[in-house]
């Protein structure tokens, strides 16, 4: 199985570096002996076809490593916003507009804000974390950031960062923390805010 990643931390004098995998999955050594063609050599950022093989140590490493060739985008995949980052923004909008004429509680749209900000700060945090191979945060705790009205943030970043957007586990997950997140705000909005208000008030 062949997998696409980013080479991180190379060191051209010695020779080695690793791969990030795109996901978000931990990074894997990677040689210059490796590369299925000579002559160029890989740097920072750059972006390879791999498979996972194991060392003397039965440590995983990255082999028949190839550079991938990206295709040129058409003009008008180049001016399309994201659909991740459209939503989000769209989201974010209605809710700052709708607190500001009072459509919406202010409250409620302060929690959005708060947690949303939390969870895109979160989600960098993980995603610098998978390139540097420090210690990860659970998916389970993104997820709860979500539910609880983080989820326009957290998908901003997930476009903005290229973070768990191809995992189609954790989409599916994340896809119903938004359904259920946004069937409580509408119920708190018609039932439950007003009076929630009017006690904070009175």
């Amino acid at each position: 199985m062949r997998y696409v990643g980013r080479v991180v931390e190379w060191n051209d004098d010695r020779g080695f570096g690793f791969v990030v995998p795109n996901g978000g999955q931990a990074r894997v050594f990677l040689h210059v002996k490796s590369l299925v063609r000579g002559g160029r050599r890989p740097s920072d950022g750059v972006l390879v076809s791999y498979e996972i093989g194991l060392d003397e140590r039965n440590r995983q490493r990255a082999v028949s490593v190839r550079f991938v060739r990206l295709a040129p985008l058409h003009k008008q995949e180049r001016l399309r916003l994201p659909w991740r980052s459209a939503v989000a923004l769209t989201a974010m909008c209605i809710l700052i507009g709708g607190a500001l004429v009072g459509r919406i509680p202010a409250v409620l749209g302060w929690m959005y804000g708060v947690f949303s900000l939390l969870a895109y700060v979160v989600y960098w945090n993980d995603k610098s974390a998978a390139r540097e191979g420090r210690w990860r945060t659970q998916e389970s705790a993104l997820h709860l950031l979500d539910l609880f009205g983080g989820w326009p943030g957290g998908l901003l970043a997930q476009d903005v960062f290229r973070h768990k957007s191809s995992k189609s586990e954790f989409q599916w997950i994340y896809w119903g923390t938004v359904v259920a997140n946004s069937a409580v705000a509408v119920w708190l909005v018609n039932v439950g805010m007003p009076d929630i208000g009017g006690f904070l008030h009175g």
